[in-house]
């Protein structure tokens, strides 16, 4: 519940986006993938390994503040929810993470070419 609330102002300003704005970011979608496993990849080359993100989730006793009747204010036990970031190392093989590397520079030429094609038919379709 509280991850909807959380992410509900970002979707009502996502949802805030011209039909133009909305067309431009589809358009680069695939172009912005590229680039994002591209460099995931180059760091984990560099690093030498992957870096596998976990999280976990568990309840904290802890104390929290409380009005009391005659309007003081009083510490209580309560739980509180801890989320905990965990990254795993995990081994990769360097000669495949290279081969895929190429592979995606080879990709992003043409996929920058129909993000722009793409970007201009946008315009086209929606003028400001």
């Amino acid at each position: 519940m509280r991850l909807a609330l959380l992410l509900a102002p970002v979707l009502l300003l996502g949802a805030c986006a011209t039909p133009r704005e909305a067309c431009l970011r589809d358009a680069g979608r695939e172009l912005r993938r590229i680039d994002a496993q591209a460099a995931r990849i180059g760091t984990d080359l560099a690093r030498g390994y992957r870096l596998v993100v976990t999280t976990d989730r568990r309840q904290v006793s802890t104390s929290c503040p409380r009005r009391a009747r005659d309007g003081r204010l009083v510490l209580v036990p309560c739980l509180r929810t801890e989320t905990i970031r965990n990254e795993t190392p995990l081994p990769i093989d360097a000669a495949e993470e290279r081969r895929r590397l190429a592979a995606l520079r080879a990709a992003r030429p043409g996929a920058a070419a129909r993000a722009d094609r793409a970007g201009r038919a946008c315009l086209a379709l929606h003028p400001e």
